[in-house]
């Protein structure tokens, strides 16, 4: 059996109540939009498709070997945009800050599971942002004037990595832990 897998940063619960608190705002603007529930906000820093369990215990092994000299660091949010563009909007997210060591993190990512040919080639620009809503029809522009006023402010330190699978058989994506990596002091 293969399962839908991904490499992910989890914010703690306190940042995710805040997102959720956005969430909230965006329903009562009456857009056309399915919003992500709030146990499942993260940011993805690499998808990596249906995987089989002999697949993601070698993608185990060399993420384990790849974070084992990785510190801590911050993250903090920075906006609320559309994804990924105003004109062709897709998604509505929550934007980080630039952050070089999450830069730093994505690549290594990247790198180390190269060298799985099962895995898809990630050619994408790194995009951090977590997905707050899926936009099911196209937004008008006093909708996007409306999103764009929202503001959101928060930070909070990234101790661990996960390596999470997706199960979408129900009416909404559930996430299950496979492994979390701790990062060093």
């Amino acid at each position: 059996m293969k399962h839908r897998t991904f490499v992910a940063i989890t914010p703690p619960r306190s940042i995710r109540e805040k997102l959720a608190g956005v969430t909230e705002q965006l329903k009562k603007l009456n857009l056309p939009i399915k919003t992500t529930t709030t146990s499942n906000i993260h940011l993805t820093l690499r998808f990596l498709d249906s995987l089989s369990q002999e697949e993601i215990k070698l993608v185990d092994c060399k993420l384990k070997e790849s974070f084992a000299e990785e510190k801590k660091f911050y993250l903090d949010l920075d906006s609320v945009k559309l994804f990924p563009s105003e004109q062709n909007a897709k998604v509505i997210s929550a934007n980080l800050a630039y952050n070089l060591n999450l830069i730093k993190l994505e690549n290594k990512v990247r790198k180390s599971l190269r060298q799985f040919r099962f895995l898809p080639d990630e050619n994408r620009r790194f995009h951090s942002h977590m997905t707050l809503a899926r936009i099911t029809k196209p937004l008008q522009k006093e909708d996007i004037k409306k999103i764009n006023n929202i503001s959101i402010k928060g930070s909070w330190e990234v101790k661990t990595i996960e390596l999470l699978k997706s199960d979408l058989s129900g009416k909404t994506p559930r996430y299950n832990l496979l492994e979390s990596y701790l990062l060093k002091e």
